[in-house]
């Protein structure tokens, strides 16, 4: 697989600016080996080429059941009309790749080239030159996924949140490993294997999955560095009526950007958050009194040593006691 990607990369195959890779590669499982190979498609007709024109009206950008659109933003307009102007003089060098719609018959779902699509459309193109794949639902995600995340120079960190969670899932939903590191995030070894693959540790793309609880206009901060990563990770934390209150109470009163600092108190307060403390957090309190803290404790319990030993190693046992010992504390708070 990462073999594939760096050639995918290095060729620029994805994004229309390379020739399409010709060798074969080791793909053991012959997933991605269609979408590089020269030669017949599986659903073109005996003795025609893979490629092939397609009229740019029968095609539909990626969506399934669970995701309602693909997480990966557009070209900005510049972009769009350079690529554009690149095809006007030039053609689409690498075909898209598609496969028949699996919602509308005679229909095609782009897998790779969103943006290829849409800049042949504003080049004037009818048609577009495109490779047919036979893919289930599983394969045409890592498709659309692995094609951008690992061949974009630059990602929002929207859009590798809801990466690394559609790819997560997908895994999940293959067979791989359901055995917990965290009571709210993913499967230890599929976390891993996608921060390998990203170059990132498996804490840092569980962080970047806490991104997908944020509302959408949070999120949106988050992309723009109005909320810095780790505040939107902090924030994710509050329930979804938490962060609409939150939303509410920023546009009434003209609050642009959370802090890191905000941010963690706004998660400190998550189960008494209220309008009022909102607006001491962003100092526009009318009461001027200072945030109250949170009230803390320090527990001394005593283990066996051997418990003490598995407790180190168990993160889902840690989950576990950090619950129970959350609960005791805010009983004793009320």
């Amino acid at each position: 697989m990462n073999e594939t990607l760096r050639r995918l990369k290095e060729s620029g195959a994805i994004d229309g600016t390379g020739s399409a890779i010709t060798e074969n590669l080791n793909d053991p499982n012959g997933l991605f080996e269609s979408m590089f190979t020269p030669g017949p498609s599986k659903l073109a007709p005996p003795g025609t080429h893979g490629a092939k024109e397609i009229s740019l009206d029968l095609i539909d950008p990626w969506r399934d059941a669970e995701h309602d659109a693909q997480p990966f933003k557009p070209y900005s307009a510049d972009k769009l009309a350079e690529l554009a102007e690149n095809i006007r003089q030039n053609g689409v060098i690498s075909p898209v790749r598609l496969r028949l719609s699996p919602f509308e018959k005679g229909r095609y779902q782009i897998l790779a080239g969103h943006n290829r699509v849409a800049a042949s459309r504003l080049a004037g193109r009818k048609t577009i030159p495109a490779i047919i794949m036979q893919a289930t639902d599983d394969e045409a995600k890592l498709i659309l996924i692995d094609s951008n995340l690992y061949q974009r120079d630059h990602l929002l960190p929207s859009e590798k949140a809801w990466a690394y969670k559609m790819r997560l899932d997908t895994i999940k939903q293959q067979g791989k490993r359901t055995d917990l590191t965290s009571v709210q995030l993913a499967p230890k070894l599929s976390t891993e294997q996608i921060g390998e693959e990203s170059g990132i540790s498996k804490d840092q793309v569980k962080r970047y999955i806490r991104l997908t609880y944020l509302a959408s206009p949070l999120l949106d901060m988050v992309d723009t560095e109005a909320i810095p990563f780790t505040a939107g990770v902090s924030i994710s934390f509050l329930s979804h009526e938490a962060q609409q209150l939150l939303v509410t109470v920023m546009a009434d009163n003209d609050v642009k950007s959370i802090t890191r600092s905000q941010g963690e108190e706004l998660k400190a307060f998550r189960d008494a958050l209220d309008e009022e403390t909102i607006l001491r957090i962003f100092g526009k309190s009318k009461r001027g009194a200072a945030v109250p803290k949170p009230q803390s404790m320090k527990l001394q319990v005593d283990y066996a040593p051997a418990m003490v030993r598995r407790l180190a190693k168990d993160e889902v046992l840690q989950a576990q006691l950090r619950a129970v010992i959350d609960a005791y504390v805010q009983e004793t708070m009320r």
